[in-house]
């Protein structure tokens, strides 16, 4: 994948690197052998001259670019971050780049570039960046949702990506991160147990998804039940870990959900509300 990119973008990256489900080798694939697993890849460029090139090239080519890569059997989007060692070493404390360093894959290149990739810790993690993720998967459901009709492989593993991310949240209110999936089930499943927060959590409906979600990366998937009541368990478990983040947030005073909601929006930029309020 990365010698067709290099091709297709004219130009040699300083490396090439490779995270998320295929680094950790939990990518899923379908019946024909497709991968369903969005690809994280890093494309690190010498400078910022460099970088901005390329970027423009990708850019412009994205009908090549998508059919090289349904051609080598991806069948999720290309998530490509196109970094300098600068920006590589500014990387913030997030999930994914505790991962990048930890597990990341140089599949082309210097292999040196991830030590410049900041050693953060989970408690490292801010409150803002653990309640965007926890946002981010409420559009993947919503997604999910829709993609029943088309899709229904897609749908069944966008749901189960939610179950797993929710874990995340989970061990992350403990300031933990597993990398493992099965470690950080287990150890969310104690978190179930112990933090007060989670009280309203539907815990059954939790091992449920959870159980499924690891056979499906694994590749060993029981029957599996309707898309309809996994969506379902999924989403009140969002909800569930939604009311444990922003408690941890500092939102425990909004007893009203709608209250922490409008509290949580005023997060936007001005700008951003007003053009929402608009209609633009």
């Amino acid at each position: 994948m990365a010698d067709r990119l290099a091709e297709l973008l004219d130009e040699a990256p300083l490396a090439f690197l490779i995270g998320g489900s295929f680094a950790r080798g939990e990518a899923v694939r379908d019946e024909t052998g497709r991968s369903l697993s969005d690809v994280d890849a890093w494309w690190v460029a010498a400078d910022e001259r460099s970088r901005a090139r390329v970027l423009a090239r990708w850019r412009a080519r994205q009908l090549p670019i998508r059919s090289v890569m349904s051609g080598l059997g991806f069948g999720a989007p290309l998530e490509l971050s196109f970094v300098t060692p600068g920006s590589l070493a500014a990387l913030p404390a997030r999930p994914g780049t505790l991962e990048l360093r930890e597990l990341g894959v140089v599949v082309r290149g210097d292999v040196r570039v991830l030590s410049r990739i900041p050693a953060w810790r989970p408690r490292d993690i801010s409150h803002e960046e653990r309640l965007l993720l926890l946002e981010n998967r409420s559009f993947e459901l919503l997604a999910a949702r829709e993609e029943v009709r088309t899709d229904a492989t897609h749908a069944r593993h966008r749901v189960l990506k939610v179950a797993t991310e929710l874990a995340t949240s989970i061990t992350l209110l403990a300031d933990e991160l597993p990398f493992e999936l099965s470690v950080r089930v287990e150890r969310a499943r104690a978190r179930l147990r112990d933090d007060p927060r989670l009280s309203g959590a539907d815990v059954p409906a939790l091992e449920r998804l959870w159980a499924e979600a690891i056979a499906w990366r694994i590749g060993t998937p029981n029957a599996p039940r309707a898309i309809d009541e996994l969506w379902r368990d999924a989403a009140r478990g969002w909800v569930a870990v939604w009311q444990a983040v922003t408690e941890a947030a500092g939102l425990g005073r909004f007893a009203d959900p709608l209250a922490r909601v409008r509290a949580l929006a005023r997060r936007a930029s001005l700008r951003r509300r007003l053009r929402a309020a608009l209609g633009g």
